[in-house]
């Protein structure tokens, strides 16, 4: 027995459908041509693909009736296809624009018709008299035997459905003024097409092979970067917590550095056209505020301390290792007269006001990193400025999903793994300077895994809500692999890229959540769940985001040339291996030169997080097509073969 399914696609006939007369014309058509093939009930649905897939999985799941559209088509009708269009160009010449599907998946005949009654009849008719064969075909019989023999009813049903949805594309034939050919996508951000899975998929019909094309690692930076534009700026006070931070305003001195003309070492304040010779001693001035400071007159000094006040009349100040005590108190707690050695020229040893720094001028430009090393932050509280605005460094989210992954210290059953990701990750990103939200586990469940995503995004509202998220796990092809679908259909977040030719790291995928509004973007770095994998794609790819919306000068981590100290194999696609970066000292000097040598840190297994222990670089192993376009080796690089290599760390150098 033949079943027939008939799905109508349409907003218009959906809000009433009474509107529809595209389904109950290729019904009477099929009943009056086939009268023993029986109808199952069909459906009205509104042009979108979450319904569309709900309205297919009804019909497979209750109907069991194999359903499929184009892009899970295991074979392709072109012939049917030809005749459909051979049909529609006797009435117009636009029907060379459209683009009907045929195929055939298992034992089911797939094919799509125009949205128009008399387009979809047209194609039918076209197509009936051969779709008892096609079936028979389907089901696997001989074109031989179909020859030979009487057409026998087969228990195959052909779908047919009046439009189209994310798979196939609509061809509408009114053979009027009006010829449409639309592209209908479906995304949760609106006008992106969503290539992840639908979450009701049963696990069957889940694509064989990646629907996402794979990009090259320049163009995941150039796309990532679109995105990751600096954050807003905030007010802070002037202390360490600036560290890391990037100035959004350039900073002028709002007070005179010094304040005073200071002395810039211990001695004695004279008056320089004295000369030489044994003079009297003021009161000594020492560094301390709100201090009495004497004048002196000619044949007088005064002992200084240095950062001290200089005495009103002096113009030097003599070192105190060029003076002599002639005369001091009984109980030498003062000096009386002290022998200055030699001349001194007006201005030695004295700062004069604002010599340092100015009232009103420069200190530091916008887009200056305050670092660790101390002079930006000492330049700032020495200008006089409490509060500086800078860029507000990003909030990081570090979730790691799987049914198979437990806490460092649980019990570790059998199939279960350690979560090493997590606090590597979490080290590494507190490392750069940047705060980390721990979000911990999440099960591979849809709708487990969607309410801790959307709380992290502040899709709903939330104390842990972040700007980047950095999740590992469930990116793959598995069944449970559930990141993709849930962040489109569940989270609003669309998927920028879903696969790189980089090895380690080929599944990440990056999304944006309001990729339209820069002010509330969010960025989600979907990291492998191989621990190697997700560590370097952090490094590669997610780290200079987090730096970029920092505004950081220089987002991407340093490069030098560095020779092998081994030969290592190469792949086809470029890889970043994990190795110990240190320079070649002089045995003669011991001083460095330019030279760096890398040492890979034995088997570079994706899997193998050893390979990351005291690794302070990932070494680029150009591809072997890129070898062969050079006139090198094309199977390894050799020994001593200059590569370039990323420096993740300069601790110990």
């Amino acid at each position: 027995m033949v079943r027939v399914a008939i799905i109508t696609v349409s907003d218009t006939c959906h809000a009433e459908p009474s509107h529809d007369r595209s389904g109950p014309a290729l019904r009477d058509l099929i009943a009056s041509k086939q009268s023993d093939w029986t109808f199952l009930a069909g459906d009205i649905v509104p042009d979108d693909a979450d319904i569309i897939r709900r309205a297919v999985v009804r019909l497979c799941d209750e109907e069991k009736v194999d359903l499929a559209i184009s892009k899970v088509l295991e074979k392709e009708a072109p012939g049917l296809v030809v005749a459909m269009i051979t049909e529609s160009l006797k009435v117009t010449p636009l029907a060379s624009l459209s683009r009907p599907v045929a195929g055939v998946r298992g034992s089911t005949v797939i094919v799509t018709l125009p949205g128009s009654p008399k387009g979809a009849k047209e194609n039918l008719t076209a197509i009936l008299p051969a779709l008892p064969h096609a079936m028979q075909l389907a089901r696997g019989e001989s074109s031989r035997q179909l020859h030979t023999s009487p057409m026998n009813p087969v228990n195959v049903a052909p779908i047919s459905s009046t439009t189209s949805h994310d798979y196939s594309h609509n061809h509408s034939h009114d053979h009027s003024l009006s010829h449409s050919h639309d592209h209908s996508h479906s995304s949760s951000s609106g006008g992106h097409r969503a290539l992840a899975r639908p979450l009701d998929t049963p696990v069957a019909f889940r694509a064989r092979t990646s629907p996402y094309p794979m990009i090259s690692i320049a163009d995941a930076h150039r796309t990532i970067e679109q995105y990751s534009t600096a954050l807003d700026a905030v007010e802070l006070p002037v202390n360490p917590s600036l560290v890391g931070h990037v100035l959004a305003e350039d900073v002028f001195s709002v007070e005179d550095v010094p304040a005073y003309r200071a002395s810039i070492v211990d001695g004695y304040a004279v008056i320089a056209s004295d000369g030489a010779g044994e003079f009297q001693v003021s009161r000594p001035v020492t560094a301390e505020k709100d201090v009495q400071v004497p004048r002196i007159t000619p044949g007088q000094i005064a002992r200084v301390a240095s950062g001290a006040a200089v005495p009103e009349g002096a113009d030097a100040v003599v070192m105190v290792e060029y003076t002599e005590v002639v005369r001091a108190s009984q109980d030498g707690s003062l000096e009386e007269v002290v022998r200055v050695a030699g001349a001194s020229r007006s201005g030695d040893n004295i700062r004069e006001v604002g010599s340092d720094m100015a009232k009103g001028t420069p200190v530091l430009p916008k887009g200056t990193l305050i670092t660790n090393i101390g002079g930006e932050l000492g330049s700032l509280a020495a200008s006089g400025r409490s509060k500086v605005l800078v860029h507000r460094k990003p909030r990081v989210g570090v979730l790691s999903t799987g049914n198979e992954v437990v806490e460092i210290g649980e019990t570790l059953g059998f199939g279960a793994v350690r979560d090493s990701n997590r606090p590597t990750l979490i080290a590494a990103v507190r490392g750069a300077g940047f705060e980390v939200v721990d979000l911990g586990i999440a099960k591979d469940e849809p709708n487990h895994l969607a309410t801790t995503l959307r709380s992290a995004l502040g899709v709903d509202s939330s104390p842990h809500e972040v700007d980047v998220l950095l999740t590992t796990g469930g990116v793959s092809m598995g069944d449970l692999d559930l990141l993709k679908p849930v962040l489109e259909q569940r989270c609003g977040v669309e998927i920028l890229f879903g696969r790189v030719d980089v090895k380690p790291g080929k599944p990440l995928t990056v999304g944006v959540l309001g990729k339209d509004e820069p002010k509330g973007r969010k960025l989600v770095f979907a990291l492998p769940g191989n621990p190697v994998s997700a560590i370097v794609t952090f490094h590669l790819f997610g780290l200079p985001a987090l730096r970029r919306l920092a505004a950081h000068p220089s987002p991407h981590l340093p490069t030098v040339p560095a020779r092998l100290l081994h030969s290592v194999p190469t792949d086809s696609r470029p890889e970043y291996m994990r190795a110990r970066l240190r320079m070649i000292r002089s045995p003669a000097t011991g001083l460095a030169t330019v030279e760096w040598i890398a040492e890979i840190t034995g088997m570079q297994r994706s899997s193998r997080v050893a390979s990351l222990a005291g690794a302070n670089a990932l070494v680029r192993v150009s591809p072997r097509k890129e070898r062969e376009v050079e006139g090198k080796e094309v199977g390894r690089v050799g020994e001593g073969e200059v590569v370039e290599a990323v420096v993740l760390d300069t601790e110990g150098w």
